[in-house]
């Protein structure tokens, strides 16, 4: 088993709690219950360089995961919740990836097919601890594929305030990640639209930055200048169960410095890449997963 990557603080502070009638809101998931949630993915890249006045446009297909979770047990700090990617594809519609193209694509996207591992969610919501199973197995170009899958797994519910709420209630969360290489500061602001036996309704608006630092691509020296990304979020979550469906969607830019050539050769010269982004990331159940045991 890979060693569990420790968890990063939140910051989380309640704006408003919204109206009455309002009541303690937290996660307590029932035990050897499974739920299928497939992750899907829609990213549009332009990027200028500093060299030439003109633009590339990167449209690469979707990309959708099938994960199920199970939940394993539960106790007062929280539940303990296996995962394993039991699908995973690409859809090429309107691309103009070639034949081979997207041959090589599916076999990246489908390298996860079969990897599990384990999570722990705590009563409000924040996943502490993501570890996988023989992640050493996998090809290098499943990067991108495993870097995904974390980043949806640690965002799969919303984290709640430790106050009772109601309809209208308000609050910001403040996280710092590193999951995907990069250290990147993102900023919630969550608003309840409906609470209803154990299903909240919310929808937040989101802010990521990132500060200056070197990106390791594998690909010689690349350093990210800046990045600020604005976006919302709109979902549905039950506080007993995994069963989640959310909708975000993120536009921004992000500016990178890349050196040419190597250390060695004196006319390396460092060129400047802008790159607006376009992403759309849905969460939904598939059909119902047979109870666990």
């Amino acid at each position: 088993m890979e060693p569990e990557r420790p968890a990063t603080a939140t910051r989380l502070t309640l704006i408003d709690p919204g109206a009455e009638p309002r009541r303690p809101v937290s996660f307590r998931l029932t035990p050897n219950t499974s739920v299928d949630l497939e992750l899907r993915l829609d990213l549009h890249l332009t990027q200028r360089t500093s060299d030439t006045e003109a633009s590339q446009t990167l449209d690469p297909p979707v990309t959708r995961q099938t994960v199920r979770l199970t939940v394993d047990r539960t106790d007062q700090d929280g539940s303990q919740v296996s995962f394993q990617v039991i699908d995973a594809g690409i859809d090429p519609a309107g691309t103009l990836l070639t034949d081979v193209q997207i041959l090589q694509l599916t076999a990246a996207v489908q390298s996860v097919v079969g990897l599990t591992g384990g999570m722990h969610v705590d009563p409000r919501g924040e996943v502490t601890s993501v570890s996988y199973h023989d992640t050493a197995e996998l090809p290098p170009e499943s990067a991108d594929a495993l870097s995904s899958l974390e980043q949806g797994l640690t965002s799969v519910v919303p984290l709640l305030p430790s106050e009772p709420i109601g309809r209208g209630a308000r609050w910001r969360t403040v996280s710092r990640s590193d999951a995907t290489g990069l250290t990147l500061r993102q900023t919630t602001v969550y608003e309840v639209t409906s609470i209803e036996d154990d299903r909240l309704t919310y929808r937040a608006t989101i802010t990521q930055d990132a500060p200056d630092q070197e990106v390791d691509t594998g690909e010689g020296p690349v350093r990210l200048l800046a990045a600020d990304l604005v976006g919302s979020t709109t979902g549905m979550v039950s506080t007993t169960g995994l069963v989640t469906e959310s909708e975000t969607s993120l536009r921004g830019s992000q500016i990178v410095e890349q050196t040419d050539g190597t250390d060695q050769e004196q006319d390396a010269r460092p060129r400047r890449v802008t790159q607006d982004l376009d992403l759309l990331l849905t969460v939904k159940p598939v059909e119902a997963a047979e109870p666990a045991g």
